[in-house]
Order: structure tokens, then sequence, then C-alpha cells
């Protein structure tokens, strides 16, 4: 569906917000993405997966500039119109113990709508963000870590993480090296996590199988399995 884009902003080092106009009816739940298509040319011809932020009063996305697609969508310009499918993939689902929302880069995005979610239901949470440094850090609350130092702790954002025990639940989105390093510790603490795992997608649906995520149970497509996995289902 073609949705107006409402304003398309730079928020940080190379991160930007892209707000769109929310289409009537448009049913979305914390953890679910779009596909996106970048432009009305051949290239590039395929479709980008973007996980939402918020759908309140606008469909907010945060995105990387890191190849031809994004560089496309960061020149996009307010009154503009883009095309939308979706929402696609399953959701959150909300645990009831304590719970911590661990995020790292641009995976902090879809926490973003769970953090906002959890607030409207007066569900109490944590919040831990990692970023490499303070110019890459595009949220303005919870515990922040960088790598460098320049914002919160010095270290990775799983280094804020040592107090959690089996009374937590966490969800986690981010790089595989921090979600590996999650789970590893989730292993020793005892706490449960669900990670939202990012991957390339052509389709959104799980024809062409180009997300594929191998897990205990054989092979799972991340667009129409997940994004969400419990992180005993992933082989690391």
């Amino acid at each position: 569906m073609q949705t107006l884009v409402l304003s398309n902003d730079k928020v940080a080092n190379d991160i930007y917000c892209l707000k769109l106009q929310k289409p009537y009816g448009f049913d979305y739940k914390p953890g679910q993405f779009l596909m996106i298509k970048v432009n009305n040319l051949n290239e590039p011809l395929l479709r980008r997966p973007f996980s939402i932020a918020k759908a309140v009063s606008s469909i907010d996305i945060y995105y990387k500039v890191v190849g031809l697609g994004t560089k496309i969508l960061s020149a996009l310009k307010n009154g503009e119109y883009i095309d939308i499918t979706g929402p696609f993939g399953n959701n959150f689902e909300i645990k009831y113990k304590r719970l911590a929302l661990v995020g790292g880069g641009i995976g902090v995005a879809p926490l973003i709508g769970l953090k906002n979610f959890l607030d409207e239901q007066k569900i109490e949470s944590e919040c831990f963000f990692g970023f490499n440094t303070a110019k890459d850090c595009f949220v303005d609350f919870g515990s922040i870590a960088t790598i460098d130092g320049s914002s919160g702790i010095k270290g990775t954002v799983v280094d804020m993480l040592a107090h959690l025990d089996n009374s937590y639940h966490v969800y986690a989105c981010g790089p595989n090296a921090m979600l590996s390093a999650l789970c590893k510790l989730a292993d020793e603490k005892g706490f449960s996590v669900d990670v939202s795992l990012e991957s390339n997608m052509a389709c959104g649906f799980g024809v062409c199988l180009g997300c594929s995520v191998n897990t205990i149970k054989g092979y799972k497509q991340v667009c129409k399995d997940g994004p969400i996995f419990n992180y005993t289902e992933i082989v690391w």
C-alpha cells in the first residue's frame, strides 16, 4: 500500500527515524515488522524488512544506512509516498515475571514499541541498551553501555546484566554476537529469553527461504516463524 511520509529525520550516527502515516485499520503488535519498497524502480528490486518501533499516531521506523536500499530511503522527503506491506511476523508474548528489555545497536528499535506497550499496560520493566559510541545512541531512556565509554558504562550491554536471575524474563534484539553472549549468561543465571532475530528477507511471508535460521527442530524462516524465538530453540 502507498503510505505518506510524514518525516524522515537523522537522529544519530547513520540512524534515521522514518514516520509514516498510519493507514486506517493498521493492526500492529510489538515485535512485528514491515516490508518496504524503497523506490518505484527495478534497482533495488526487492523489499527490505524494517522493525516497527511504534504505531500510535504514526508508524515509526528506525533504520541504519548500511547499503543502497537504506541510502535511498534516507533521501525520502516529507510529503512523498512509499510502498509498504505488513505487518508481518509474530509478536512479543508478555510473561508475568520481572521483565528486562535488552537491545544492541539498531536492534533497540523493536524494543521501543514493546516498552511503549508495557507502559500503557502499567507493567514495569527494566531497559538495557548498548551502542558503539554515544553518537550511535537514539533512545533517551534505559541504562546505556557504550564500547568506548562515551555514554553510560564502558563495555557491552551484557556487562550490565549480572544482577539478572531466574525471576527475570528478557526480551532481546541485536547483533548475533550480543544475543549469543546474552544466551550464555541466561544459561548460567537461569533467566529466560525471547530473541527477535535480524535477517535479510526478500518476501516477508516464507516463500523465498532467504531468512532461514537453524533451530533444534530444523530450519525455520525468520519472517514466517519469527522473528521472535525462545533462545533455547536457536542453534547458535
